[in-house]
């Protein structure tokens, strides 16, 4: 199924309401993206689609950074497609995507002209791929029935044409784990789970690790490609040597990108870090009204390994060393949903909204 610049068209056909409007017309300035350029000290709004258009009342999903252009930003949004920047935020515009719910995004790191993006169209799940840094989308999966979701996508490092996907439940169906080893022309399946698939992360530093997050509230990880998993939640741990799990409902969920088997789960309670593939967990250091309340949102600066940035509701935290931190006030009536270090300046940061209930 090819997706061509005749979207509106496309739109019309299905719902007989003509082209969508690009962006919202109303101009809030407190959510869609900001942009630090002070290491996360301050952050300022970057959500300019045109005179009348602003980005920043959209639920921003994603958003990911080309590693061989910085200026070149894309942005999933829960209801309103893909945007992006070619000018590292300045201003936006809507990619040629006709599916609104966008689920997941990824780009290929090796070749920064192809896209995926897992959306729902016609309450269908679907993936898509596209050669041409989104001018254009080719189909490349579909759930068959109604009201299952693919929420995850994750290409292996290293070998971008391995894809997999993760999906949802709905009320008969149990949900997948689901392998491409040809760039989304052929599917195998994985695994068969009992609860919907939130993330599916690899190592970077270790690309045979695979880790899943579920709505048990639970990781599950693979060290053998996905051949076999274990729940990181129930591993057998000695509590006569201070081994522990972590505590809480998990809301985020980060892999170091150096430091292979480091961990971090941000939950409800508290932060938290593992240095074993999960095996073993302690709790982060952080400050103490940071606890307690849902951390959406972490990430650690690919300049510094120590440069923790985690988000609790509309604050930004940046450790400056162990146990000290830069708190921010985002001036935003949402909650931070994404945190991305750009790929080539250790003082440029960016973070997404999305609005969710009691922040």
């Amino acid at each position: 199924m090819k997706v061509t610049r005749l979207f509106c068209v496309f739109f019309a056909l299905f719902f007989l309401t003509g082209c969508f409007p690009v962006g919202q017309k109303k101009s809030p300035t407190n959510g869609g993206v900001f942009r630090s350029e002070d290491g996360g000290v301050s952050f300022q709004s970057r959500n300019v689609i045109g005179e009348e258009n602003s980005l920043a009342s959209n639920d921003v999903t994603s958003l990911t950074i080309n590693p061989n252009d910085q200026n070149e930003i894309y942005a999933g949004t829960r209801s309103d497609g893909i945007y992006v920047t070619r000018n590292a935020g300045e201003t936006w515009e809507k990619l040629n995507f006709p599916p609104k719910q966008v689920d997941a995004f990824v780009l290929d790191p090796q070749e920064t002209n192809i896209l995926y993006a897992a959306a729902t169209w016609e309450n269908l799940g679907r993936v898509y791929r596209s050669e041409d840094r989104g001018e254009t989308w080719d189909q490349i999966y579909v759930e068959p029935v109604t009201g299952t979701r693919v929420s995850a996508i994750a290409l292996k490092p290293g070998v971008s044409s391995t894809i997999f996907i993760g999906t949802t439940l709905n009320s008969s169906r149990n949900s997948a784990i689901v392998m491409s080893r040809d760039s989304g022309k052929t599917w195998k399946n994985v695994r068969t789970n009992g609860n919907s698939i939130i993330d599916i992360v690899f190592d970077p530093a270790d690309s045979d690790q695979i880790y899943v997050h579920t709505s048990r509230n639970d990781i599950y990880r693979s060290s053998d490609g996905g051949a076999s998993w274990t729940s990181v939640k129930n591993y057998k741990r000695d509590k006569t040597k201070g081994e522990r799990s972590f505590v809480g409902t998990i809301y985020s969920f980060f892999v170091h990108e150096k430091n292979p088997g480091e961990l971090y789960i941000g939950t409800n309670k508290s932060l938290y870090k593992s240095i074993d593939y999960g095996d073993t967990w302690e709790e982060v250091d952080i400050i103490g009204t940071a606890k307690g309340v849902p951390i959406r949102a972490i990430s650690v600066s690919p300049f510094d390994s120590d440069r923790l940035t985690f988000a609790s509701s509309k604050a930004i935290y940046v450790q400056v060393d162990e146990g000290r931190y830069t708190v921010t006030d985002t001036r935003s009536t949402q909650a931070v949903s994404v945190i991305d270090y750009d790929p080539k300046d250790p003082e440029v940061v960016y973070i997404g909204f999305y609005n969710v209930k009691g922040k």
